[in-house]
């Protein structure tokens, strides 16, 4: 591809705290073009694919790249914050939920299966349920090993915390993506604890959090418990 046009292509504008992100038109063909404003995260993200994309693992595939711009294929489909609300509101079936959980945590122990590391950055908007399979992208931060729980509980607490926090339909998802953690043999004590710190993080990084962060550790605690919290919990 030529760097002058990925450099000039008009882009539809994407939310991203780090980088410059843009949906483009390469060639006829819808990518995601992202402009690294960080040292060394282009470097990161392009390695950590490179290694993902030979283990057949479903990311994006890299269209081009340099120091400073990546070009990926644009995946078509819903982020999994996305699927969470599709399920509170009906668009997502019960069905398509399990599907989409099993496919989740699936592709996150594959991760370490891979890489040997934590994913580290698993808020649910870096992963895409296609309607078939679930695709992990942005994969700029990088990562110790194990404990693995790490990564569970935090997804578990960032679930829990999109607003409207703790609804029933995140109850649902959170339980349903809890057991599929469990059968992988992880530890639930672990899991519990590290949901319940980054809730903390949470808490003390997000002001507009603050009213919200008991209701959070409830609805997890419960999670653990086997309850349903009640009407006013959620």
């Amino acid at each position: 591809m030529d760097k002058n046009m990925i450099l000039t292509v008009p882009g539809e504008r994407q939310i991203s705290r780090r980088n410059e992100v843009c949906f483009v038109d390469c060639e006829g063909t819808r990518c995601v073009r992202k402009r690294y404003l960080q040292p060394g995260a282009a470097q990161i993200e392009r390695e950590t694919l490179a290694v993902l994309a030979e283990a057949h693992a479903d990311v994006p595939r890299v269209l081009y790249s340099d120091g400073e711009y990546m070009v990926q294929e644009y995946i078509p489909g819903m982020t999994y914050e996305a699927v969470i609300s599709g399920c509170e509101s009906g668009a997502v079936r019960s069905e398509e939920l399990a599907d989409a959980v099993a496919a989740l945590a699936d592709w996150l122990i594959y991760w370490y299966a891979v890489t040997g590391r934590k994913r580290g950055d698993v808020n649910l908007r870096n992963f895409i349920w296609t309607g078939m399979r679930c695709v992990g992208v942005d994969f700029e931060e990088e990562t110790g090993g194990p404990p693995f729980e790490e990564d569970m509980g935090r997804m578990l607490a960032y679930a829990a915390s999109y607003d409207p926090v703790c609804t029933e339909g995140k109850h649902r998802f959170c339980s349903m993506l809890l057991k599929k953690f469990e059968e992988t043999g992880a530890s639930p004590e672990l899991i519990r604890e590290y949901a319940l710190a980054e809730t903390d993080v949470m808490n003390a990084r997000r002001k507009s959090f603050a009213g919200h962060a008991e209701k959070v550790r409830v609805f997890l605690k419960s999670l653990f418990s086997g309850e349903t919290p009640r009407a006013e919990e959620q």
